[in-house]
């Protein structure tokens, strides 16, 4: 068995690569990257060290594609993964590398007469529809009142929430890639996976205020760097689940093990109201962990698109094979403090 994971060298993809390696004793895993992302480098050198092979190249560009090996499954972890992108950058790059990138992984699929598995976002879900509901505060975390289609509020958001409201420039194109997908399976026959991820955390992740929050708090309380809460009366009341990537990459384990079970699905993973958590209370955590009084600041700043909540429902893909999270977010704090405190060389210039 082969597989090729594109966006290998990012946080997803490299953890995602190692894990497979060694799940799969007799697969070839190689990956493909474009070192956009300053973490890349580090990761790269990860999987050297895991005998993973590694080829330069950009997803936008088909000519880069085309000197891939054979392969069974592609992993697409490929994109511009931030929310913000779009909005002060221009759009070119969100839109080559999220949408058109996908249909040149599409094309190479087809050639290859292989199985796609898309790694897409609870970004897809309006912005619009969540921030229009009645929400209240418990224990310093915001929760939604009433159920809606799409909602319970003792799980969170299905598959079946809005994804037609607006969504943000990135979930524009997450979106637009699913239904690239459906459209070319529907066409070409393309046995395909999407899977919806939300907040995916753990060690090696290169955090950035915009992107990767959980290791982004982390390593600004090692680093002693201010922090701000936004938005929603400034308290950091915001609720997100947070999926440990091992949990995730069980997922896709369980897919390539047992595809057709899956196959042309799209499935919501992530953390759940098990592991769900607020920026207040993992500040609460972090001074703990630092030994410190020290609290981020309440800033009148908006952040287009942003969102008070947002926790998985995961029950379509648990009836389905079994899986769940198991990793709590306590845990998942724990482990990348670790991974920052042993790696403070190289992550003091990154944040």
């Amino acid at each position: 068995m082969k597989i090729f994971i594109t966006g290998g060298c990012g946080f997803v993809g490299s953890n995602l690569a190692i894990y497979l390696k060694n799940k799969f004793k007799k697969s070839e895993i190689f990956v493909f990257d474009n070192f956009f992302r300053a973490g890349s480098l580090f990761n790269k050198k990860r999987l050297l060290k895991n005998k993973i092979k590694i080829i330069k190249g950009d997803i936008r560009f088909e000519k880069d594609l085309s000197k891939i090996p054979k392969f069974d499954f592609l992993i697409d972890c490929a994109a511009d993964p931030s929310a913000l992108s779009g909005v002060s950058d221009g759009l070119s790059y969100l839109v080559e590398t999220n949408i058109n990138g996908t249909l040149n992984c599409l094309k190479l699929v087809k050639k290859n007469k292989a199985k796609i598995i898309f790694v897409s976002s609870s970004r897809v879900y309006s912005h619009e529809k969540i921030n229009s509901l009645r929400f209240k505060t418990t224990n310093k975390e915001i929760f939604p009142i009433k159920n809606c289609k799409g909602l319970d509020i003792k799980k969170g958001i299905s598959e079946d929430f809005d994804t037609e409201g607006l969504k943000t420039f990135y979930g524009f194109t997450k979106i637009s890639a699913e239904k690239l997908i459906k459209e070319y399976s529907n066409i070409f026959g393309t046995d395909y996976i999407i899977n919806r991820s939300g907040v995916i955390s753990g060690p090696w992740q290169w955090g950035r205020v915009d992107q990767g929050f959980m290791a982004y708090w982390i390593m600004a309380y090692m680093f002693k760097k201010k922090l701000k809460y936004i938005g929603y009366g400034s308290k950091g009341f915001q609720v997100r689940d947070i999926l440990n990537v091992i949990d995730f990459c069980k997922v896709i384990e369980l897919q390539i093990s047992d595809f057709n079970k899956f196959n042309t699905g799209t499935f919501n993973i992530g953390g759940g109201m098990f592991s769900r958590i607020s920026l207040s209370n993992l500040t609460e955590i972090c001074k703990n962990i630092f030994k410190t009084t020290t609290v981020p600041f309440q800033s009148s700043d908006e952040r287009a698109g942003d969102i008070p909540y947002y926790v998985t429902d995961f029950s379509k893909i648990k009836k389905l094979s079994g899986w769940k999270p198991e990793i709590p977010v306590e845990k998942t704090v724990e482990e990348i403090y670790l991974w920052v405190k042993n790696n403070k060389s190289k992550l003091i210039n990154l944040i």
